[in-house]
């Protein structure tokens, strides 16, 4: 007997798959994030764009996108409260 389930033939050995890894330029645009907006979005746009390249072989989509959220978030109010204090 040939084929997928031969007696005579071991299955082959089991390989565990990577580990995934979480991409340092979403932990670095998360918390850049906080502290300057523009540098935040930058770097976890990149991010974004890093991790999806990579097949899912990195983790850290969700950190790239808050990082992207929060950076929006804080330059439009920087705008409205410098708007509204003219």
């Amino acid at each position: 007997m040939t084929g997928p389930y031969d007696p005579n033939h071991p299955p082959p050995p089991y390989e565990a798959p990577f580990p995934r890894t979480t991409s340092g330029l979403a932990i670095a645009g998360f918390v850049c994030s906080f502290l300057c907006g523009l540098l935040g979005l930058i770097l976890s746009i990149v991010a974004l764009s890093e991790i999806k390249k990579s097949d899912r072989l990195l983790g850290g989509e969700g950190l790239a996108i808050a990082g992207i959220v929060i950076s929006l978030a804080s330059m439009v109010l920087a705008i409205v409260l410098r708007l509204g204090a003219s």
